[in-house]
């Protein structure tokens, strides 16, 4: 069936159906906000969960990052120190100076797993505890301000 007549043509759009006793259309109103459930307590100390992860993402890293770090600087500089005082082939040189190596990466790892975490707990905590202590130092001084103002106002009555 060909709704639109002409082969080509937009079909026709039907007229809506009368409303009875031509009544506006009713207007649509937004639905009320649906209750929010109260939050169980771990939830509302959120500060220490943020850590944790904080913490975990850091030595993960930090570590990596460590270990990285220093293969690099040992190969740059611990494998020239082998040979300039090991004589012998390529592959003692690399018998000789990649243990150490591993050593030294494995020492660096460790070191950026503990210090690049324990920076970040440091500089957050101290950040949070700095803003909290603005905003009590903030409504202090807006307490004393009403204070002063309603004192004000009786004098004035």
């Amino acid at each position: 069936g060909d709704a639109g007549g002409v082969r080509g043509e937009a079909p026709k759009r039907r007229a809506p159906p009368p409303r009875p006793d031509n009544q506006p259309r009713p207007r649509l109103r937004p639905l009320p906000p649906l209750p929010l459930p109260p939050q169980p307590r771990h939830r509302r100390a959120r500060l220490g969960h943020h850590l944790r992860v904080l913490h975990d993402a850091t030595a993960v890293t930090g570590s990596g990052a460590g270990a990285m770090l220093s293969a690099v600087h040992g190969f740059n500089t611990g494998i020239p120190f082998v040979q300039k005082h090991v004589k012998g082939p390529k592959w003692l040189h690399l018998l000789v100076g990649v243990p150490p190596l591993v050593l030294f990466s494995g020492a660096s790892a460790l070191f950026g797993a503990y210090a690049l975490p324990t920076f970040a707990q440091l500089t957050v905590t101290s950040y949070y505890a700095a803003s909290s202590a603005s905003h009590y130092a903030i409504s202090q001084i807006t307490r004393q301000i009403e204070k002063a103002h309603l004192s004000g106002a009786e004098e004035k009555s």
